[in-house]
């Protein structure tokens, strides 16, 4: 080989070289570039990873304040909710009291209306019924009529006048009776029956038996007497001196207008 030769060999291995290392050079900046270009990327991801992260842990914690503020908000409305419930509650408990204490009251004063106005219909009705007895006519039940006649029967008979105010149609109705009663025991009634005359006696009140004098008197009078009393209608007896000592007089005087009111008037 010639030094021609040798030297253009050179070269030639020089230029390959070269541009062997161009291409070398070349490829690791292009390698560099990309390498670069990928960490770029890289960082950027993990930038947008740190971001999303961030974004997720501020999304977290402002939920999870969220979420406390409104579990603390709604704590705050239902302490709001029961203490107003708890007002409302006590008002309506006191309201209640008080109108159950109202209705007490006025449950005491209708069951005091109603006692005083059952207490007024029965002293209404005794009322009544004293003025009945007061209008009604004297008279003896059946029962103390057949007691009476008993009671005369065992005393062994008497002999007794029987008198009574003139124009009293009342006095003369039950003197009537009496002296039936009188005849049916067997005793004797003065003669022409029931006497009715005009005299200071006329203002008696209730039935008395009049006597010349107790010592004295028939044992037929205090007979008589007895038998009122047996039949649960006591009269009392009375003197009159100016009697005979043999006399007895039923007198029949006005009718009572009470059952106190009795033996008022002179004899």
């Amino acid at each position: 080989m010639t030094d021609g030769h040798y030297i253009v060999s050179l070269r030639l291995w020089f230029n390959i070289f070269s541009a062997a290392i161009i291409l070398f050079s070349a490829l690791d900046w292009i390698t560099g570039a990309i390498q670069e270009k990928r960490a770029k990327r890289k960082a950027r991801a993990a930038q947008q990873r740190r971001l999303v992260n961030l974004a997720v842990i501020a999304f977290t914690a402002l939920a999870w304040l969220s979420g406390s503020w409104m579990d603390a908000a709604k704590d705050r409305q239902d302490a709001l909710q029961r203490r107003a419930w708890d007002v409302t509650m006590g008002r309506i408990k006191t309201e209640v009291a008080v109108q159950q204490r109202r209705l007490a009251e006025t449950r005491g004063r209708l069951a005091q209306a109603e006692q005083q106005r059952a207490e007024a219909q029965l002293a209404l009705e005794k009322t009544l019924e004293e003025v009945r007895r007061r209008q009604a006519p004297r008279t003896l039940t059946a029962e103390q009529r057949s007691r009476f006649v008993r009671a005369l029967k065992l005393s062994g008979g008497g002999r007794v006048s029987i008198e009574c105010p003139l124009g009293d149609g009342e006095a003369l109705a039950f003197a009537t009776e009496l002296e039936g009663l009188l005849k049916a025991a067997g005793w004797r009634v003065g003669e022409g029956g029931v006497e009715q005359g005009v005299g200071p006696g006329d203002l008696l009140k209730g039935e008395l038996i009049i006597v010349g004098s107790a010592k004295s008197a028939p044992r037929c009078a205090a007979s008589l007497q007895k038998a009122f009393k047996a039949i649960g209608h006591p009269i009392d007896g009375v003197e009159n001196p100016e009697l005979p000592d043999t006399k007895i007089i039923l007198r029949i005087g006005r009718k009572p207008a009470t059952a106190g009111e009795r033996h008022t008037g002179a004899l």
